[in-house]
């Protein structure tokens, strides 16, 4: 069961969480312990037209980076990085977590210091929430898919599903008072 579970994964991705279309640019970061999802994924992009790319990053070093960085190296976005965040036409994150408790003995405060600077110079963050949203984006898509049991086509640049009521319906839920947004 498991062999075939990266393909098919990859094929809910690409093809009705992000949709990739031909000419898109797609990059992807991961783990080196997700593996078999990121060939599957490289695959699947080829196939659709799209133009993959990987920045693989080993076990731990996230956890390092959050001991040893200064705050200087915690504020430092490298140029690079900016240029592809805003060149992309699709960010994946893909997480394989393979030690879950790898950020406890970090200081949450080297996070809470990182955003807070970012606010005031409106620089992008070290943990980009435009990457995490888009993850939980994709995430909550393919949870609606599976629930109606059927494919759909999510349109990222409106957040919505392309002509189903029942699949928008189903992206929040109604606000308690006095909560508006």
């Amino acid at each position: 069961m498991l062999d075939d579970f990266a393909p098919k994964m990859a094929a809910v991705i690409t093809g009705y969480s992000v949709g990739i279309k031909e000419g898109d640019y797609v990059y992807i970061t991961a783990p080196t312990t997700a593996a078999p999802l990121l060939e599957a994924l490289y695959e699947a992009i080829l196939q659709r037209g799209g133009h993959p790319q990987l920045r693989l990053s080993l076990p731990g070093l996230q956890e390092l980076f959050f001991r040893h960085a200064s705050d200087a190296q915690l504020a430092f976005l490298p140029p690079t990085e900016e240029a592809w965040i805003n060149a992309v036409d699709v960010y994946m994150v893909i997480e394989a977590i393979d030690n879950t408790k790898a950020l406890a003995g970090t200081d949450p405060a080297t996070h809470v210091r990182n955003f807070l600077d970012c606010v005031k110079s409106r620089k992008l963050t070290r943990a980009n929430a435009l990457a995490a949203a888009q993850a939980h984006v994709t995430a909550h898509a393919a949870y609606i898919m599976a629930t109606l049991g059927r494919p759909l086509k999510f349109d990222p640049k409106s957040d919505s599903f392309v002509g189903d009521d029942e699949a928008n319906r189903m992206r929040s839920r109604a606000w308690r008072e006095p909560w508006r947004v």
